[in-house]
């Protein structure tokens, strides 16, 4: 049989539920991981979250809406007029104080936002949303 590949996003900071993938992912015998985006926010996990993820080493990561508003609300670059970017720079704020926030913001901001790649004969494109956006309704 061919390799098996996980696929995955959307992670949102749920720690429990990545860790019952990753779980069942070892029991599918999975032999490599692609993640493609929104690792941390709005939900509680933190360097437990970053720590697992390490742990499950995605050969590819591709870098989502959610970790484009991370890396920019700790920079300061949010429109501060929009109440939900408020919200986000007080999300990432919070999450900052209980990570290695320059490991992850340093490995985040390598992340593409697309990427290809091939299986066999096949040639794979990966997105969060569309190969040269990664947020929005436009999908």
């Amino acid at each position: 049989m061919g390799e098996r590949i996980a696929v995955f996003s959307d992670v949102h900071g749920n720690t429990t539920a990545l860790e019952a993938v990753y779980q069942d992912s070892i029991k599918q015998k999975v032999d490599k991981y692609w993640f493609l985006g929104d690792l941390f926010s709005p939900g509680p996990g933190a360097q437990d979250l970053w720590d697992l993820f390490k742990q499950i080493n995605p050969e590819i990561c591709i870098r989502g809406n959610w970790d484009d508003l991370f890396l920019n609300a700790l920079r300061g670059v949010v429109d501060t007029d929009r109440t939900s970017l408020v919200y986000i720079s007080k999300l990432a704020q919070t999450l900052s104080e209980r990570l290695d926030a320059n490991e992850v913001t340093s490995t985040i901001k390598k992340w593409p936002i697309r990427e290809e790649t091939r299986v066999r004969d096949i040639r794979v494109g990966l997105t969060h949303n569309l190969p040269d956006l990664n947020y929005g309704q436009a999908l």
